[in-house]
């Protein structure tokens, strides 16, 4: 509670007029079993966390957090694109 993972969906949330249930996990391996799983429907995690599943096909990644696209992930478009201003990023 309180780390970016908890912060950044708080923001978006609030910037995107919409309501989200904050389920809180131990760390990203967790989270991610949980979203696989469907205990959760949507995640916002860090690239290196969720790319391989994206890469793979085991999770549907809608928009990234940095104020421009990936190169990893070039299809992908930024949260920004569809909620002005949002930019989630860690450091």
């Amino acid at each position: 509670v309180g780390g970016s993972n908890h912060l950044q969906p708080v923001a978006f949330a609030r910037q995107a007029g919409v309501k989200l249930t904050h389920v809180p996990y131990r760390g990203g391996g967790p989270m991610i079993t949980a979203m696989l799983g469907g205990e959760v429907d949507m995640i916002i995690g860090s690239l290196p966390t969720v790319i391989q599943y994206a890469k793979t096909g085991q999770a549907n990644v809608v928009a990234i957090g940095s104020p421009e696209r990936l190169p990893q992930l070039p299809d992908v478009p930024t949260i920004g694109s569809a909620v002005p201003g949002y930019v989630a990023q860690s450091w």
